[in-house]
């Protein structure tokens, strides 16, 4: 007999986050500074200062071109056969598995302040964004990872939605 298989993703864009721009902002202002540093030393013949310069501008470039793309964050979110992977993508085209839940693990998914939510709010456990940060309503999935209760919070389309719910009716909520 053959089994139908239920596969739905979801791609969210990532906010920037303060200490991103923060980071992007002192590296720029290093850059300039070096830059400027050299010009200035270079006219004045300052080969010892000139040097320093130069070794922190080619220290700044290797951070920009290295720091830059991984500021850029994507969320994946794929679900087959009762398994959601959270897939990060830096810059567009580094990828990275952060998590791979199995159904079978999860205790609950709700909207994130569901009532149904309630019997966990007691629980100490670790919560893992995978969010966009943007403050649009996120669902949150209680499940079992290493011996322990974790709580995700991520956004899932309505399309993931009723396929997480296809598979655990009795566990996944939209209330």
């Amino acid at each position: 007999m053959y089994q139908q298989s239920s596969y739905g993703e979801c791609l969210v864009h990532r906010r920037n986050t303060l200490a991103g721009t923060l980071i992007r902002f002192i590296l720029i202002a290093v850059m300039v500074t070096s830059i400027t540093g050299m010009l200035v030393f270079f006219s004045s013949s300052a080969i010892t200062l000139l040097f320093i310069s130069f070794i922190f501008f080619s220290v700044d470039l290797f951070l920009v071109i290295y720091m830059f793309p991984r500021f850029t964050v994507d969320w994946e979110y794929v679900f087959v056969d009762g398994q959601i992977d959270f897939d990060q993508i830096l810059g567009g085209n580094a990828r990275r598995n952060k998590d791979r839940i199995d159904f079978e693990k999860m205790e609950a998914a709700a909207p994130t302040g569901s009532h149904h939510l309630d019997s966990f709010n007691s629980v100490e456990m670790k919560t893992l964004d995978y969010s966009s940060l943007s403050g649009k309503d996120t669902f949150t999935l209680i499940c079992h990872k290493d011996d322990a209760m974790v709580r995700i919070l991520f956004e899932p389309d309505e399309a993931m939605i009723n396929l997480m719910k296809q598979k655990s009716p009795r566990k996944v909520f939209t209330d």
